[in-house]
């Protein structure tokens, strides 16, 4: 288990993401964007947009990896113009979409090469090409089955907003197995070749570019947006996405109007604090998913256990480690604990464990009891306070058992509140005491309180009880029977 990986690729959809509805990018997201590029990150868009549209968004923002167009169906190089990878529709298929949208009396559009063609202008054909950066150029051919001789890269329904949800599931029943359908906007659905879509087309990029899946991230809105978002090392829903997109995500960001996509590159890749303490409910899988990533990134999150709410960091990572001191203004010459989840994670942050405390695990873990044990290789000395040993607990708690299973590392922690003041023991008196200094809780309600765990010193021979807590009166009896 070494340090995790940091993002190394972002992919970004446009519409709904970072575009707003007067086809605007804002500063902070356009700053955050320039800062993960000065960073080392790569930045691509990935969009329903034909490349020479998608081309002057990468240009406003000064980005120059292949962009993913056609809802995946290109990845085409921002600069060269080198067309990277391709699928497009077979023609049969494409025949047949367009006869379906001829019985059911919608409008269809064909991108065949880089150019649009259609049957005729219409008003819904007009507000589809007009609706972006520059108006599209279109060509009306009449019937496209008789015109279309090659295979389009994406077919398009144009139709009213309150018909696009039937057409979408008409055409996904027809096509099922066949053509990949997505509706794009509120009155656009799309059909692309079945092996085309953002995410198959990031896995693509990421491996051009050398970037393991881990090292990705993904941020989109719409339900074409789903399956990159699903694909990403860490996948990112706008706060205004749709249930499928928010259902596939990791971290559910602010809505575009508060610029949510600058908000998640902030936290996740450039680290950076945010205005907010973001504060959510532990009960919820997506909250623990959230924790997880804050803790992966080097980042403090505040939790309840089975005693006071605590501030835990990734057990591994020196630097994360040194915020919890900071965070407590706590004295260096104190070590800091870890949490486990499962008594074999024992022999990931010691060596040399005794027998004595595998029986001591089995009668008292899950519970209020420290074990004092020599350390291992990879436990950060920061944490141990440049000690040969190390304290490990499972808590009794199931949100801190389920947060450190879902991180796959023990959880460095310590009690939320500054050196020497009460422990918190609700979130609102996290927010009270530490205030921005952390910058996620998981609200597990009021924690019960009570007596700080039994520390047990398995280092030294006879055993040393070096502070008394709740289970003082058992483990001494355990300890007294061991020495017989």
């Amino acid at each position: 288990m070494g340090e995790p990986l940091p993002i190394r690729l972002i992919a970004l959809d446009l519409d709904g993401t970072i575009l707003d509805r007067q086809m605007r990018i804002s500063p902070r997201v356009r700053a955050a964007l320039r800062d993960a590029r000065r960073a080392g990150v790569h930045v691509t868009l990935a969009s329903g947009r034909p490349f020479h549209q998608m081309r002057l968004y990468a240009d406003e923002l000064g980005l120059d990896a292949p962009l993913i167009c056609y809802q995946g169906a290109v990845v085409q190089d921002a600069r060269s113009e080198e067309v990277c990878s391709q699928w497009a529709v077979p023609l049969d298929m494409a025949h047949e979409f367009i006869a379906v949208a001829h019985q059911q009396n919608w409008d269809v559009c064909a991108y065949v090469g880089s150019h649009l063609y259609v049957e005729s202008i219409t008003p819904a054909v007009r507000f589809y090409a007009e609706y972006g950066p520059v108006k599209e150029e279109m060509t009306p051919v009449g019937d496209l089955r008789d015109f279309v001789a090659s295979e389009p890269l994406k077919l398009v329904v144009v139709t009213q907003e309150e018909q696009a949800a039937r057409a979408s599931e008409l055409l996904q029943e027809r096509f099922a197995g066949r053509l990949r359908i997505m509706r794009s906007f509120t009155c656009f659905v799309e059909a692309t070749n079945l092996a085309a879509s953002k995410g198959q087309a990031l896995s693509f990029l990421a491996q051009r570019l050398g970037v393991a899946q881990a090292e990705t991230m993904a941020i989109g809105d719409n339900d074409n947006d789903a399956d990159m978002v699903a694909w990403a090392g860490w996948g990112v829903a706008m706060g205004n996405a749709s249930a499928a997109t928010k259902d596939a995500a990791d971290y559910v960001a602010l809505p575009i109007e508060e610029d949510g996509a600058a908000e998640a590159i902030e936290r996740f890749v450039l680290q950076r604090a945010v205005d907010k303490v973001l504060v959510v409910p532990a009960s919820e899988p997506r909250s623990i998913q959230q924790a997880v990533a804050v803790l992966r990134n080097g980042g403090v999150v505040a939790l309840p256990t089975d005693t006071v709410y605590g501030i835990g960091a990734h057990g591994f990572m020196s630097s994360a480690i040194e915020k919890l001191f900071q965070i407590k203004e706590r004295e260096r010459g104190k070590a800091i604990a870890l949490l486990i989840a499962r008594p074999e994670d024992v022999a990931i942050v010691a060596v040399d464990v005794p027998d004595l405390a595998w029986h001591l695990a089995e009668r008292f873990w899950p519970g209020a009891l420290t074990l004092i044990l020599p350390k291992a290789a990879a436990v950060p000395d920061v944490l141990t306070a440049g000690r040969d040993s190390v304290g490990v607990r499972i808590p009794a708690h199931d949100v801190t058992l389920g947060l450190i299973s879902a991180l796959g590392a023990p959880l460095a922690a310590t009690s939320a509140n500054l050196s020497g003041e009460v422990p918190a023991v609700t979130a609102e008196d996290v927010q009270c005491v530490l205030g921005e200094r952390v910058k996620l809780v998981l609200d597990g309600g009021r924690c019960p309180g009570g007596v700080a765990s039994t520390v047990v010193d398995l280092t030294v021979v006879p055993p040393i009880i070096r502070r008394r807590g709740p289970l003082a009166g058992e483990v001494e009896a355990v300890l007294r029977r061991d020495a017989q």
